[in-house]
């Protein structure tokens, strides 16, 4: 299956911005696991970064994954998602590969000043300027600061398709 088949009917389905939905109630767990190895841009299975919250302090932290395999925390993400992680755990992706080349593109819109319609209202916009490209196609979701993130996904310029998350 390329990935414009497999984009297309998940990207549809994720405007997150009047109606916030956590991931599992609008993918299945093998849209999510898809939707992370395009989001991989073609890296090894290490190269990418582990996320968890500190437990002391509660902040977010992030590290390079070094020995760990995307497919597998891809899971462990999943399944904090949905509530059956023994430990709450998330994934991130290097926004290129060893080409200097991406698949995708995100946008912060911060509300660190406490201005959440100003990042709601921006983000929509985006959303809806790219939406009608042909050859995109957008995720708009929540950020852990308030705000939002429009990621763009081109999938006619991917040559992933490996299947190594399925």
């Amino acid at each position: 299956m390329s990935n414009t088949q497999v984009l297309r009917p998940l990207t549809h389905k994720c405007r997150m911005v009047d109606q916030p939905k956590r991931a599992d109630l609008m993918w299945t767990q093998s849209d999510f696991l898809a939707l992370c190895e395009h989001m991989l841009n073609g890296n090894e299975l290490h190269h990418f970064l582990i996320g968890w919250r500190h437990a002391s302090t509660g902040k977010v932290r992030f590290a390079k994954a070094r020995h760990k395999r995307a497919d597998k925390r891809a899971n462990w993400a999943w399944n904090t998602i949905t509530g059956r992680g023994k430990s709450k755990t998330t994934i991130g992706f290097y926004p290129s590969n060893s080409q200097q080349m991406s698949t995708w593109a995100a946008i912060d819109f911060d509300a660190h000043d406490g201005n959440w319609e100003r990042a709601r209202r921006l983000s929509k916009a985006t959303f809806d300027l790219l939406s009608n490209h042909p050859n995109i196609y957008l995720v708009l979701c929540t950020s852990g600061g308030g705000g939002f993130h429009p990621f763009i996904l081109c999938a006619m310029c991917s040559q992933l398709g490996s299947g190594f998350f399925c």
